[in-house]
């Protein structure tokens, strides 16, 4: 075996861990919004989780790689654990991530309740063909896609359907949005819909000149919102109530958030979104000037014997 495996100390190993991926950020795109390399913080805030925490550790002791986890149910029902496996780039790499890989689909088996049906989940790059290999020898399977994209031209401004007006969100719209994002989303797989309270906490945080509701007489029937910070920004929502779809109010919401993004200096715009394409998003981003830049496989392997993917 590469490396031994051991538990995490979250104090001692957050910045270690964060410094071993800092000094391998070259592998992966800088201003990637799929694959981000994660900070001191966001390895400290996951290895404080409650879920499984592992370190790969040479025979001197310094670390070669973690697994850690992180855990949701989707709309479905489904119990997913992600596991996030990273190993530093060498000659062993591949050994060190199948191991923890399978550590930390152990650690979850022993964890998890009896009769529970909990979906492992685990990502790969475009560019990761042995990370790929390895989750198929390990038994998982691809479920599907994430497609990166990035505004190589800035489009004219889309109108608004008639009857449809435009303005920003306020704190106390996080219900209304919670319905939306519901009927938005209702019976696409692999997909949590938010509660009021965690919309709640968005609004919270989000730049509410850059968070843009559509509504009508009844109500809300679309959004759009993005981050901005220093010259990038990233398209993080767009949503169309499909009692609306196809009369151009995607395009609309996407092209006031790009001139809004224009003013404020954003040079750079990102996004990502599902490769299969369920609502027509890709297209619609492809049609608006953005161009694909990456791909992100998401794999499932369901952890009760005799299962499928999940």
């Amino acid at each position: 075996m590469a490396a031994v495996i051991t538990p995490a100390d979250r104090d001692r190993d957050a910045a270690i861990l964060a410094g071993l991926r800092a000094d391998s950020a070259a592998e992966i795109d800088p201003y990637s919004t799929l694959e981000a390399v994660p900070t001191a913080a966001d390895l400290a805030g996951a290895l404080g989780s409650g879920h499984p925490a592992l370190i790969a550790r040479g025979q001197d002791d310094r670390i070669h790689g973690y697994g850690l986890v992180r855990g949701w149910v989707e709309a479905d029902g489904t119990e997913v654990r992600l596991l996030d496996v990273w190993a530093v780039p060498d000659g062993r790499r591949t050994e060190t991530e199948s191991a923890l890989f399978e550590a930390v689909a152990s650690a979850i088996e022993q964890l998890s309740p009896a009769g529970h049906r909990i979906v492992l989940g685990a990502n790969s790059r475009d560019d990761e063909q042995d990370r790929s290999d390895l989750l198929r020898r390990l038994g998982f399977a691809p479920t599907f896609d994430m497609v990166e994209l990035e505004l190589t031209e800035r489009p004219l401004r889309s109108p608004l359907p008639n009857g449809i007006r435009l303005r920003t969100a306020r704190p106390d719209d996080a219900e209304a949005v919670s319905r939306l994002l519901a009927r938005v989303w209702a019976g696409r797989p692999y997909f949590t819909p938010p509660g009021p309270d965690q919309v709640e906490d968005w609004l919270a945080e989000a730049d509410l000149e850059l968070y843009l509701l559509a509504e009508n007489e009844a109500g809300l029937v679309g959004l759009a919102s993005a981050e901005f910070g220093g010259d990038r920004a990233e398209v993080d929502d767009l949503g169309v109530d499909p009692a609306v779809r196809g009369r151009g109010l995607g395009s609309a919401l996407v092209t006031d958030l790009l001139d809004r993004l224009a003013e404020r200096g954003a040079t750079r715009v990102r996004l990502h979104t599902e490769g299969h394409d369920p609502a027509g998003a890709l297209r619609l981003y492809l049609r608006l000037g953005f161009t694909i830049v990456g791909r992100s496989h998401r794999f499932r392997r369901a952890l009760w014997p005799g299962a499928g993917p999940g």
